[in-house]
């Protein structure tokens, strides 16, 4: 059985820490490029190939 005060304990610790850490950076990536890609597809929807100037409009507007 390994104690909380043994080197592998703090070891094992750390690398829990580690990969918690891991895992809320990669969840908050998830969620940036969800974002991303619902604001193109918005875009995508609302383009009207009439008038190009729209486009750029939208997109800054987004």
């Amino acid at each position: 059985m390994i104690g909380k005060h043994t080197d592998e304990g703090q070891r094992i610790k750390q690398l829990e820490e580690t990969v918690a850490a891991k895992d809320r950076e990669i969840k908050d990536i998830k969620f940036s490029l969800a974002d991303i890609l619902l604001r193109i597809r918005n875009l995508n929807e609302s383009n009207d190939y009439g008038d190009p100037w729209l486009f750029y409009l939208n997109l800054f507007l987004t």
